[in-house]
C-alpha cells in the first residue's frame, strides 16, 4: 500500500509535486497519525525545494547583474540612468574632466553645454511624461 500526500509550496500554496511513501514488508496501516507524519514530510520537502529555488534564483540574478556591468562599463559610450526629476542615478563613466562623484545625483542639463540644456530638458521631460523613447541632437 501506500500513501501520497501533496507539495505544495509559496503564499498561494501552489502544488509543485508530491512525496509517496510505500510500505515494503507490509502494507501501510494509514491512521490519522501517519496522515500527520506524511503531511509534516511533504511540508518540510516543500520548503526545502522553496529555499533551494529561491536562492539559486538569487545566484543566477547576481550572476547576470555582474556580467551586464561588466558589459555596460566596458561599452565605449557614456551610458547612463536618470531618474524622473533628471538626476544621474548611474553611470559606466563620467564624461571627461568630470568627476564621478560631481555626474552621480546632478542634473543631467546642468553638465549640458547652455545651447542644448532646453532641447535636452524637453526630451527628459517628454520622456517622463509620455512614457516613450525621447531623442535630442546635441549642437556640435
Amino acid at each position: 500500500s501506500s500513501l501520497i500526500v501533496p507539495l505544495v509550496s509559496g503564499p498561494e500554496l501552489d502544488a509543485i509535486g508530491a512525496v509517496a511513501l510505500f510500505g515494503r514488508e507490509r502494507p501501510l496501516d494509514v491512521d490519522a497519525e501517519w496522515l500527520a507524519f506524511a503531511a509534516a514530510v511533504a511540508k518540510q520537502v516543500a520548503q526545502g525545494l522553496h529555499l533551494h529555488r529561491t536562492f539559486a534564483a538569487k545566484e543566477l540574478a547576481v550572476a547576470e547583474q555582474a556580467e551586464w556591468r561588466a558589459l555596460v562599463e566596458a561599452a565605449p559610450s557614456l551610458l547612463l540612468r536618470v531618474d524622473a526629476t533628471g538626476r544621474v542615478v548611474r553611470a559606466n563613466r563620467a564624461p571627461p574632466g568630470v568627476p564621478i562623484d560631481d555626474w552621480i545625483g546632478a542634473r543631467l542639463v546642468e553638465h549640458a553645454q547652455p545651447e542644448d540644456r532646453g532641447p535636452l530638458a524637453a526630451a527628459l521631460a517628454s520622456v517622463a511624461t509620455t512614457g516613450s523613447a525621447g531623442f535630442f541632437r546635441i549642437v556640435q
